[in-house]
């Protein structure tokens, strides 16, 4: 059994913007993130990141605890463990997948698109818009209409929440970017009581409702697809059985495909694969990625099974600085990565600028 070495490091990168939603409205000024560096005898190395939020919340997992995940658990060490763990930790495991498939395609030189074999090279680059009054959202939709993104997705909350009806504010958007495609997010904050307030956004020209009620709540979902609205499941969509589930009761026509949720980026062409046989349209969710995380995100939505326009921005959208170089944006469209590995190596000053906790660790492979 050969010894490989894992380094988790907890990164505390400053950002320019915060992304207040439904799900945690007072975010805080810095995105915690648990990153690993895997080195194999050899001296190879592959990084992979943990799209953990800062808070429990959105997700079961939090990027502290994903970091204690991967720096303690015994299991890591056990191949019999691995499977358990995905199983309660998909977003820490998923950092640990990243990191060996970028140490492995770069040993082959081949990039992460050329080993998926996606079909495209640029794909539509999609903005989101936080929570805010309605000023601050028409100047927010302007710049992003200004950059040229193609898709702006609307955080919404019921207007008993906000103060604001989502419709005024699909129509405050639509006034300042008219011919870019919208959708809304609620972040599962709808419920009987609101259902009129979602259910008329159909009419005001927003192509995708995103998780507009909890997944408790599947038959008011099944309602709203029954309008003719595509309504894409989010934090509904925790793996391929419970999206098969879902499509099965017609609680959803879509699915936000997130690899940190389904426990790497394996796990989310498996599902694009079900999607594309099935019918079920598609996007690429962002979580908030640093450029190494984007990096990865950029090729899951370069593939033929993503029919809509997902959350493909570039990481400087959110974070002021980064250790990973950014992926690249230009007239409305994001350039899917071509270097060997899913990213190229990190600015390694700022990597421990950024570091609040280390921890390094052997792990045995066979």
């Amino acid at each position: 059994m050969a010894s490989w070495t894992l380094t988790v490091r907890l990164l505390s990168l400053p950002t320019r913007r915060t992304l207040v939603a439904a799900h945690d409205v007072h975010p805080e000024p810095s995105r915690l993130l648990s990153v690993v560096e895997l080195e194999n005898p050899n001296g190879d190395r592959g990084w992979g990141e943990c799209s953990a939020l800062n808070r429990v919340g959105y997700a079961p997992e939090s990027a502290g605890s994903s970091f204690d995940v991967l720096s303690t658990a015994p299991e890591l060490s056990a191949p019999e463990g691995g499977q358990e763990l995905i199983n309660r930790f998909p977003m820490a495991m998923a950092a640990l997948e990243m990191a060996e498939l970028d140490l492995r395609l770069k040993q082959r030189d081949v990039s992460l698109a050329d080993y998926l074999g996606v079909p495209r090279s640029l794909v539509p680059a999609g903005a989101v818009l936080p929570l805010a009054d309605l000023d601050q959202s028409m100047r927010q939709a302007t710049l992003m209409a200004d950059l040229g993104f193609r898709r702006m997705k609307l955080k919404i909350v019921p207007s008993i929440r906000s103060g604001v009806l989502p419709k005024d504010l699909v129509r405050a958007v639509r006034s300042c970017a008219p011919t870019t495609e919208i959708h809304v997010d609620a972040n599962g904050s709808f419920d009987a009581a609101s259902f009129a307030e979602v259910a008329e956004l159909a009419a005001e020209g927003v192509a995708v409702i995103e998780q507009p009620f909890s997944p408790s709540q599947v038959g008011l979902a099944a309602d709203l697809v029954a309008t003719g609205v595509t309504v894409a499941a989010d934090e509904s969509a925790t793996d391929l059985a419970a999206i098969q589930e879902l499509v099965r009761m017609g609680a959803c026509s879509a699915v936000v495909v997130k690899p940190a949720r389904l426990g790497g980026l394996y796990g989310a062409f498996e599902l694009l694969a079900w999607c594309e046989e099935n019918g079920v349209a598609a996007s690429a969710g962002g979580m908030l990625e640093s450029g190494l995380g984007r990096h990865a995100l950029a090729v899951v939505a370069a593939n033929q099974a993503c029919t809509l326009i997902g959350d493909i921005s570039p990481s400087r959208q959110w974070l002021l600085r980064d250790p990973w170089p950014d992926i690249e944006m230009e007239d409305g469209f994001v350039r899917v990565p071509s270097s060997p590995g899913v990213a190229p190596e990190p600015d390694f000053e700022l990597l421990m600028e950024f570091t609040t906790r280390s921890v390094r660790r052997s792990l045995k492979s066979s």
